[in-house]
């Protein structure tokens, strides 16, 4: 999406606007297409959702829209939405599994419609064709090896640094720096199981050095997170994170006082998307050649929590999530040998000659 000159997106200016304009007009006697959308994209900017996810709204729903035309979206029905899904398969090139979130996307603003704008039905729910397909034979994990690889190779590099390598003082300091920062958020996010997002938002107030703990604040009031929740750390990691900011100290600007990590050139805060480049940088250094993403991190952090036993509870405190049922569906991913383990295990005839 195109910026614009004071940092804001085109979406959020329009946002605004509409607001403006149509913030006090019942929506229950609005027939605009365009009126009921941007009221839409307000409420979810009024609920605490992130720019970026207002945006993903943004663009989904505007292709649907497009779809739909001059008909008034209070006029749609089942059928309709059942078309557009159909059409969206075959003429935007998505893979299957891509249907579930357009259908959610379609829901969720159906749903406000239906609660404030005097809609009597919601379309986009009971449909009589699938959308929810099964998830891929390959999963979106860092095996033990390759999470190990990953782990070491910045600290290592470290180890290695020659000052004689750089022409100044400062270069030297810099890739220190660098290869450390990119240690520790690898680290945190393999073993917290902290979102992206949240590393490159850290601040220094919530790292508790005595107790060994991280507060990672919530990113909004959406109904599937914990309004806040704390992340625990080794002694380790924190005498290690104590010595990044020690060396940060240095590049910190009034912009960036009060950040937990910050770049290490001119010591602005970290973009939201860092992480991820951290983990496809890392990954491709190690040789896996298949694509990665941040993400993965918390995937395989769910997933070897409960290889190693943890209990539904504590996976849903650890998580971050208020429903067990979010932590179970969405981020637990068993590989088929750990199935085939438990299989052997709860079997009841696995200790009969018969079997």
């Amino acid at each position: 999406m195109r910026r614009c000159r004071d940092g804001e997106r085109r979406f959020q200016l329009d946002i605004r606007r509409y607001r403006e304009l149509y913030g006090r007009r019942n929506l229950r006697f609005v027939r605009n297409n365009a009126v009921l959308y941007w009221r839409f994209l307000a409420h979810l900017e009024d609920r605490g959702y992130r720019p970026r996810t207002v945006e993903r709204f943004h663009e989904k729903l505007r292709t649907f829209l497009r779809w739909t035309g001059a008909r008034s979206v209070r006029r749609l029905k089942r059928t309709d939405v059942e078309r557009y899904l159909l059409w969206f398969r075959q003429e935007r090139t998505r893979t299957p599994y891509t249907l579930r979130y357009v259908r959610e996307g379609l829901a969720v603003f159906f749903g406000f419609l239906v609660m404030y704008a005097g809609l009597r039905r919601n379309p986009a729910t009971g449909l009589r064709i699938r959308t929810h397909y099964p998830q891929p034979e390959r999963m979106d994990l860092f095996s033990p090896e390759e999470l190990l690889r990953i782990l070491r190779a910045p600290r290592e590099q470290r180890e290695r640094l020659d000052r004689g390598e750089f022409p100044t003082e400062r270069a030297y300091r810099e890739a220190s720096y660098t290869l450390l920062q990119n240690y520790l958020i690898l680290k945190l996010m393999s073993s917290t199981g902290i979102r992206p997002y949240e590393i490159a938002s850290a601040q220094r107030e919530d790292l508790d050095e005595n107790g060994c703990r991280l507060r990672v604040p919530t990113k909004g009031h959406q109904q599937y997170m914990v309004e806040e929740r704390t992340v625990f750390l080794s002694p380790r990691t924190v005498e290690e994170l104590h010595e990044l900011l020690l060396i940060s100290e240095e590049r910190r600007g009034t912009h960036s006082e009060g950040c937990l990590f910050v770049h290490h050139r001119d010591g602005r805060p970290l973009g939201k998307d860092y992480p991820n480049k951290v983990v496809k940088f890392w990954a491709a250094r190690c040789g896996i050649t298949r694509n990665v993403y941040a993400y993965m991190c918390r995937y395989t952090f769910c997933t070897r929590l409960v290889e190693n036993g943890v209990d539904p509870y504590s996976l849903k405190m650890l998580m971050g999530h208020k429903q067990m049922a979010t932590s179970l569906v969405y981020y637990l991913k068993l590989t088929p040998a750990e199935l085939r383990k438990e299989w052997r295990a709860y079997n009841p005839l696995s200790d009969r000659s018969a079997v």
